[in-house]
């Protein structure tokens, strides 16, 4: 059985027919620099691009211990930015997804921040 494999590294998420439709999206978000307010359109355009029946893996920082909008006498703790896992599961549900697992990913988040990986399937 053969299987075809193309990754694709974007650096455009808001030009939509650039981005292809796929049927695995794995997706690592670093919000180092990114607010909330522009990775989640960014993720809920790539999940709107994972063909019905395709698959989206999705690991992403969802709490931070001491984030409120990292004011500036506050970002020496360090400047990473999360997105909440109730607005992960609003994407995935708004883009037609059955959500099969959350798992806490425990090698990648540190006291203060928490790291969750999801996997879900697209219904339509």
């Amino acid at each position: 059985m053969a299987i075809n494999v193309h990754l694709v590294h974007l650096t455009n998420y808001w030009y939509k027919e650039a981005l292809p439709t796929v049927d695995l999206l794995y997706s690592i978000i670093s919000l180092q620099d990114t607010t909330p307010n522009i990775i989640a359109p960014a993720l809920g355009l790539c999940l709107s691009k994972v063909a019905i029946g395709g698959l989206a893996l999705v690991r992403a920082p969802t709490h931070h211990k001491h984030y409120e909008l990292m004011l500036p006498e506050e970002r020496g703790i360090m400047e990473l930015h999360t997105i909440p896992q109730w607005k992960i599961f609003e994407l995935l549900e708004n883009n037609g997804f059955n959500l099969i697992t959350v798992q806490e990913e425990k090698n990648y988040g540190t006291q203060n921040i928490v790291f969750h990986t999801f996997l879900a399937h697209r219904r339509r």
